[in-house]
């Protein structure tokens, strides 16, 4: 996110901030910035989020100190330091699918699982989702849930080159996208499923998909962007994949079209 995008972010949650002194009103927006930014802007929303923290413990606020927690978690999971980053997970789990926090909920497994994958732990971080399905399956509004639980097992399933079940889950969590406010993630699954259909020789609505994420991130600064603080590892690497597949899949349709005119002259 440029400079400029950020301080008006900044500006706009102090200026919200200063209208109120009510502690509750005060956790209540700076949960809504965290939400919004926290894949964008780190280490500003770390500061929020210590200060959230601060309000929640003195109110006895631990559903929104729960929450809080979650995008702690994410930023010490991108500043390299994952045994913190699953234990606050392991913690505080449980206590947001009671409390129905499912974004948190799902964010919470992607974090605990993608920890194992990286380690190479791949039937632990299988089982770290599935069992955050199974325990969601009977609950309602869950969307937020089920985008972020399908797109982790779609990312799994393309990393060991399981193209169909890889669809399958992209495919079911781009379903649930319609509310999403999450828009960093909204992009997230939008290249994902658009890597699969470059994979299934399907150009066309590949680069659909990868130009609205890459139009995406560019209108809401949401990755990489002249004079911006480095993103996260994840983020940018979406973002530079989203550019190559996006410049890679107008040279497959090119050759496509050259090819079916040649076999029709």
């Amino acid at each position: 996110m440029d400079h400029n995008t950020a301080e008006r972010k900044h500006q706009l949650l102090n200026e919200e901030l200063s209208r109120t002194s009510d502690g509750v009103a005060r956790l209540s927006l700076i949960i809504d910035f965290c939400r919004n930014n926290y894949n964008t802007i780190q280490k500003d929303t770390l500061v929020y989020v210590k200060a959230g923290l601060k309000i929640a413990n003195k109110f006895n606020k631990n559903i929104e100190g729960d929450i809080l927690k979650t995008y702690l978690s994410f930023y010490l999971l991108h500043n390299e330091q994952r045994k913190k980053a699953a234990s606050i997970c392991n913690s505080i789990l449980s206590r947001l699918l009671q409390n129905r926090c499912y974004g948190e909920y799902g964010l919470s497994v992607i974090i605990l699982s993608q920890i194992q994958w990286a380690q190479g732990n791949f039937e632990n971080a299988y089982n770290i989702v599935y069992k955050a399905l199974d325990q969601v399956k009977f609950k309602r509004n869950k969307n937020s849930a089920l985008i972020r639980l399908h797109w982790v097992l779609g990312g799994f399933a393309l990393d060991l080159n399981e193209i169909d079940e890889s669809y399958q889950h992209y495919t079911i969590s781009n379903k649930h996208c319609q509310e999403e406010t999450d828009l960093g993630m909204i992009s997230y699954v939008k290249i994902g499923l658009a890597s699969i259909y470059k994979q299934k020789g399907d150009f066309t609505r590949a680069l659909e998909l990868f130009e609205e994420a890459l139009n995406a991130s560019q209108k809401n600064n949401l990755w990489f962007q002249p004079g911006a603080t480095p993103p996260p590892p994840a983020a940018h690497h979406a973002c530079v994949h989203a550019h190559h597949a996006c410049a890679h899949a107008h040279t497959c349709m090119h050759a496509h079209h050259a090819c079916m005119h040649a076999h029709a002259t």
